[in-house]
């Protein structure tokens, strides 16, 4: 990570990351950015995880988080759903419930109190055929 881009991180509050991102979805859709710029902008901490903080995605496998999960699913790999199209051309995959669960929520299952285990039972009930069909 050059210099700017540890002065940057610590220097922009959400709604600035909110903005920049913005303003970066824009370009892409306007076809205004290439791929190598692209590819730079993957450093920059602009991207929303589902918490609502902001981070790079150059390091580490980050995925796009479907609108239905329930909160307790907790990562920081999780990035609010917005702008798909300029998510895909940064590399990221949006996950769908099946993968969601094999993913976050199994490996986690036996750390979470009774309400949390109950919430991921009833949203696997919920989505079972979807599941399943994975």
């Amino acid at each position: 990570m050059s210099t700017s881009e540890r002065a940057l991180r610590s220097s922009l509050s959400a709604n600035q990351c909110s903005a920049v991102f913005g303003f970066f979805a824009n370009a892409h859709r306007t076809n205004a950015i290439s791929a190598s710029e692209l590819n730079s902008l993957r450093g920059l901490p602009i991207f929303e995880t589902k918490q609502g903080s902001c981070v790079a995605i150059d390091e580490g496998n980050f995925f796009l988080c479907p609108t239905n999960v329930p909160l307790h699913v907790e990562d920081q790999r999780l990035l609010k759903l917005q702008e798909k199209r300029f998510y895909e051309a940064l590399g990221v995959e949006e996950l769908d419930d099946a993968a969601l669960f094999e993913m976050f929520v199994l490996p986690k299952f036996h750390t979470f109190d009774l309400s949390r285990r109950r919430a991921a039972l009833e949203q696997l009930r919920c989505n079972w055929p979807k599941v399943a069909q994975s």
